[in-house]
């Protein structure tokens, strides 16, 4: 049965330097495996983070099939919510930020309530391992993918209401809605990126974007530019209206895991190089890199002048987006 179990970890604080763009918690997340095996130790991998729209918790939840909240006010870690059994992959607040939405391996997406870290329920099941989820931007849909050529689209006034549409691989990665709430993306494997009309279920555009997995995708602006992310070391900015328009853009080392907007054009690209980098869309160049995370990093997330950063190296990164605020503080979780 699902539980939340109080959990008052803390974050000792202190001043350690300067660097650019961010101020950068570093919680290094340590869990223990099994309560009765005391002595096997290890970090929990991070594989999704959230930021609560508008407030001051954040969740990260990794290969420990745990969901943990924290309080960014306090550094403290307040809730950790267990119900899952295998690898959580993603995670959502809703964008009132009063509920938090957890899926992963097991093919569940359960819901919690943000503030009372209360199960709520399991709002959808899947035959097939999830590997992310988008809330709409109303809140009242998830989307979701995984390892399955099915997107689902759950309607979360009425869950029993899901709308099917289906892509070109059984590897899916990449999910998105459009800002106006008209369009779907979704691709993966076969590097196919498709657009459908929700309200119609047809597909209004589909390309091949990449030549390897696609990771994760995100419109920009208003709901004609599309940018994907891809295994191939390269994003690909799609300009659905004129296609003249659209490019490609070289990542270097990286193989790209997650994308996320930062503003009317900046994005911020993660990936297997351990490094965050900024790119300015408009002007198609790449303008920082924030360096700190030691393993890739899998999973991005942004609110206000705050990005959220998860890694393989266990520890999750909070960058204060503001370039007139440069001290570093980094934070030691401790039992």
């Amino acid at each position: 049965m699902a539980r939340a179990e109080s959990h008052p970890h803390s974050l000792r604080i202190q001043h350690a330097g300067y660097v650019v763009l961010s101020i950068v918690f570093l919680l290094v997340l340590l869990s223990q495996l099994m309560a009765q095996e005391p002595t096997t130790k290890r970090d929990p991998v991070i594989s999704a983070v959230a930021l609560q729209p508008g407030g001051d918790l954040m969740v990260t939840a990794g290969d420990d099939h745990v969901v943990r909240i924290w309080d960014l006010a306090t550094g403290e870690q307040t809730h950790q919510l267990e119900g899952h059994t295998d690898w959580i992959r993603t995670v959502v607040f809703s964008q009132d930020g009063e509920f938090i939405y957890s899926a992963g391996n097991d093919g569940q997406i359960r819901k919690w309530n943000a503030t009372q870290a209360d199960a709520v329920g399991i709002v959808f099941s899947a035959d097939y391992a999830i590997a992310r989820m988008e809330i709409s931007p109303n809140s009242t849909h998830l989307a979701v993918v995984g390892f399955s050529n099915e997107v689902s689209v759950v309607d979360l006034r009425s869950p029993d209401q899901v709308t099917r549409f289906v892509a070109t691989c059984n590897d899916l990665h990449a999910i998105g809605f459009s800002p106006d709430e008209q369009l779907l993306a979704a691709a993966g494997r076969d590097g196919v990126v498709t657009v459908w009309n929700i309200q119609s279920r047809e597909v209004v555009a589909q390309q091949k974007c990449h030549t390897r997995r696609v990771r994760d995708l995100c419109f920009i602006g208003d709901s004609s530019t599309l940018v994907s992310a891809s295994e191939d070391r390269t994003l690909f900015v799609w300009n659905l209206g004129v296609e003249s328009k659209s490019r490609t853009l070289m990542l270097g080392a990286m193989k790209a895991m997650a994308i996320e907007v930062c503003g009317p054009n900046l994005i911020a690209v993660a990936g297997t190089d351990n490094t965050i980098r900024l790119w300015d869309i408009t002007e198609d160049r790449e303008i920082d890199r924030l360096h700190g995370h030691t393993g890739s990093v899998t999973s991005l997330d942004h609110h206000e002048d705050r990005l959220v950063s998860g890694s393989y190296d266990t520890s999750v990164r909070l960058w204060r987006m503001n370039p007139n605020q440069a001290p570093i503080r980094s934070a030691k979780l401790e039992e």
